[in-house]
């Protein structure tokens, strides 16, 4: 990660460490298994929706949801085996980043 990721996540962690540091370990989250499908900024592509700067809550919902088993849409097949790995932490650290991404160009 580089370039205005990281220089957005340092703002961040200097007016709130703590959510600084969630913020961090969301966006270390998102390269490792999100982005290839979501990409950087979040937009999505031609089979995957746009999640960049949707709100945590919502983030936090949609992944549970995955993690749970419960049939979401077409892309439950996709989204359950990544979801069932995550930890509660991993899911509020990947929805503070999620938001972050607001506003974000491709």
């Amino acid at each position: 990660m580089k370039g205005p990721d990281l220089a957005k996540v340092a703002r961040i962690e200097a007016e709130d460490p703590a959510r600084g540091a969630r913020v961090r370990a969301g966006m270390e989250k998102y390269e490792s298994i999100c982005r290839l499908c979501h990409h950087r900024t979040g937009h999505g592509g031609k089979f995957t929706p746009a999640i960049g700067g949707r709100p945590a809550a919502y983030v936090e919902h949609m992944l549970k949801l995955y993690r749970s088993g419960a049939k979401v849409g077409p892309m439950t097949n996709l989204m359950a085996p990544w979801a069932k790995e995550l930890t509660d932490e991993d899911i509020r650290n990947l929805g503070a980043y999620v938001e972050t991404l607001a506003g974000t160009k491709p």
